[in-house]
């Protein structure tokens, strides 16, 4: 998420934190720009409910250093551990799950980090799979450079026109149904998401029927993992689309040995 200013970022977070509560999920808010101690107390002053949902936990701030930079640095691999911890612990205590949202500008502290940050950020789409760990991250527009929000809308599952890419993971049939809009804009999210089913075992079925694909790139993108893929994926599209993919699966070199299956449903 992008903000322009911090008035609007405390906005959403009240309206955020409201909703994750309505819901019945346990609220993390991960904060920089502003002290876990103001946002708190900023917090109190906007819910209603802030007070008793903080004595029993169902809300929390925290410095969002604290769980990116524990340590002393930026380890990936430990901050993918401590999310996947936090939310099996809100879930034993009877939450269906977490709803966090994360101010970035901590990734400024270290010019370095930008890159390490950015491919993190993609592969949180693969977590955000398992549907127990919805997460929005803060982008204040100004303290970041341009190339840098360009990377940002990559990794995130938004595209240019503001119209999301959504996934679920499905399990009768295995697989991935995709909604929404994928493009240049967040083709590293698409990508990410699909690599989760490269090494699952068995048929797959990617249902890509209501997802819009305007990058022939990006539509690519669902034709390398079937070919990356040992066992059979199952496409299920539009008629329009599935004539396309067709193509794309008898001009790709690898997939005369990968058995691939194309759907069409209008």
């Amino acid at each position: 998420m992008f903000t322009d200013s911090l008035d609007d970022y405390l906005d959403f977070v009240v309206a955020y934190a409201g909703n994750g509560l309505a819901s019945g999920h346990q609220v993390t808010i991960l904060v920089e720009m502003i002290a876990p101690t103001a946002m708190t107390a900023w917090l109190r002053s906007r819910l209603p409910d802030a007070a008793a949902a903080f004595e029993r936990g169902a809300l929390q701030v925290q410095a969002a250093r604290d769980t990116y930079l524990r340590g002393g640095g930026f380890d990936p691999a430990r901050v993918m551990a401590d999310f996947d911890a936090t939310t099996r612990q809100a879930q034993a205590a009877g939450y269906p799950g977490v709803w966090a949202s994360a101010d970035m500008a901590w990734a400024l502290l270290d010019s370095d980090l930008i890159a390490d940050v950015m491919d993190f950020e993609a592969k949180c789409n693969q977590v955000l799979l398992e549907r127990r760990l919805a997460a929005v991250c803060h982008y204040e527009r100004r303290m970041f450079d341009a190339a840098t929000l360009h990377r940002v809308r990559a990794v995130h599952p938004f595209s240019q026109d503001g119209v999301g890419l959504r996934f679920t993971r499905t399990t009768n049939p295995p697989g991935i149904c995709f909604t929404g809009h994928a493009d240049a804009t967040n083709r590293q999210a698409f990508s990410a998401v699909l690599a989760t089913q490269k090494h699952v075992p068995g048929p797959v079925t990617l249902d890509i029927t209501a997802l819009h694909l305007p990058d022939p790139d990006v539509t690519g993108e669902v034709i390398e993992l079937a070919a990356a893929r040992t066992d059979a994926t199952i496409i299920v599209a539009t008629s329009t689309m599935a004539d396309h993919l067709r193509i794309l699966v008898k001009t790709h070199p690898a997939l005369h040995r990968v058995p691939v299956v194309i759907h069409s449903r209008d």
